[in-house]
């Protein structure tokens, strides 16, 4: 949804995977964005499922930089973690 929004025209969805991280059911999306863009770049984008709703972490780069760029962002994505509450609700 995000990506419909916000990125400029020429973008595709490269993947598109589902997985657990942390426990937590996690869609992995990598988006490109090439035709009709100033910068060629492209977002990996993770959407952690939670119990009061979905949480997405994402990370750009351009695609000149992604092979180096991308084992810090994939570092980083999976460092995140959805934190229990521990406080009632109104």
């Amino acid at each position: 949804d995000y990506v419909k929004r916000n990125a400029e025209a020429g973008y595709y969805f490269d993947k598109e995977e589902e997985s657990k991280e942390a426990g937590v059911r996690c869609v992995k999306y990598q988006v490109r964005i090439e035709k009709n863009a100033d910068t060629r770049k492209r977002f990996i984008t993770w959407v952690f499922y939670g119990e009061k709703g979905e949480l997405a972490v994402e990370c750009e780069v351009s695609e000149d930089n992604f092979e180096k760029i991308e084992p810090m962002m994939l570092a980083a994505l999976k460092s995140f973690q959805l934190i229990p509450r521990t406080t009632v609700e109104a």
